[in-house]
């Protein structure tokens, strides 16, 4: 954490994002050195946000304003964060400016205000509650299910798991029995009890989001040799939001020979660990990747899905070509 007396920054883990507090007016190196030590929280945590909040702002000096488009913009650009929020009352005399940097910023980012942290925290979970085409949890089944999952628990906690090891343990990994359907619905994963990773994860999200339990998603670039000589391919999994530890990775894809993938929160048990030319996605994405929704809704048969992996290339992430997802 950064703190003077003029202003404060520090990671909010609750929403993966650096938090920048002003006190009072600055201006040069006072003004300037609290975003140079946010852009390095950003990097070491692999921060999807940037929250500001405005109470006590102030308009910039021009000086400053010039090196904040200059330099911290573009650097911002450049990370993983993919998300600017402004903390600002209806009626800052701050307003007409935020305005003005709301609608600059939206050309790279998802750009958001609220009055206070109390309904930023209502409209951040809210996205990852949300039913959609995919992940359809008003489905009778899934419905069922989800209650009967979490009839004799106490928490999340409890819940959560129940639903990971049901996902993980009753719904064939699609590539691992060669069956030769591709799901992609949570109500179809379910139907036919069988999905490759990325389908499975959306089962899961369905039945944690009806049980009221914030889910994202997650990706791993990874290598697929298993099915095809020197490709890499997506990899897909979740992030559920616990009450207890905040965002925590999980992956149903089910386990087997050398993959053990658990419940066991705060420790991460994930199927795989992360070799050289693989790499994690950074962000938790509120929705399926439209890639990988494109690649289970056109391969309908094995060997056309071990042909057509949905797949990204690091630069196109550095790119912000996936900001559409974000």
């Amino acid at each position: 954490m950064f703190e003077s007396k003029f202003c404060k920054v520090e990671y909010l883990e609750k929403y993966n994002a650096v938090f920048c507090q002003w006190k009072k007016f600055c201006k040069a190196d006072d003004y300037r050195i609290p975003f140079e030590f946010g852009l390095k929280l950003i990097k070491n945590k692999n921060a999807t946000a940037w929250i500001t909040d405005t109470t006590n702002g102030f308009e910039n000096e021009p000086e400053d304003r010039k090196w904040l488009l200059d330099n911290f913009i573009p650097k911002t650009i450049d990370s993983s964060c993919s998300t600017i929020i402004f903390i600002i009352k209806n009626n800052s005399p701050l307003k007409n400016e935020i305005d003005e940097q709301t609608k600059a910023l939206s050309q790279f980012f998802s750009v958001k205000q609220v009055e206070n942290l109390d309904i930023l925290d209502f409209k951040f979970m809210t996205k990852f509650l949300e039913e959609t085409n995919i992940i359809d949890y008003s489905n009778k089944e899934i419905q069922k299910l989800a209650k009967s999952l979490s009839s004799d628990c106490k928490n999340d906690i409890e819940i959560a798991k129940k639903c990971f090891e049901y996902v993980r343990d009753n719904i064939r990994h699609s590539g691992d029995y060669k069956d030769n359907i591709t799901t992609c619905k949570a109500s179809d994963v379910l139907k036919y009890k069988t999905g490759w990773c990325y389908a499975k994860s959306h089962l899961l999200a369905a039945l944690l989001r009806a049980n009221n339990i914030p889910t994202g998603f997650c990706y791993q670039r990874l290598s697929c040799s298993e099915y095809k000589k020197d490709i890499y391919c997506l990899h897909g999994l979740n992030a559920i939001y616990l009450k207890d530890y905040g965002w925590y990775k999980v992956d149903a894809r089910g386990n087997k020979e050398r993959v053990n993938a658990q419940f066991n929160p705060p420790i991460e048990m994930l199927a795989f660990e992360i070799r050289e030319n693989e790499f994690d996605l950074p962000k938790i994405y509120e929705e399926p990747l439209e890639v990988v929704v494109q690649a289970l809704e056109k391969y309908k048969a094995y060997d056309e899905m071990i042909n057509n992996f949905p797949d990204i290339e690091l630069l196109e992430i550095d790119n912000k070509s996936l900001k559409k997802n974000i």
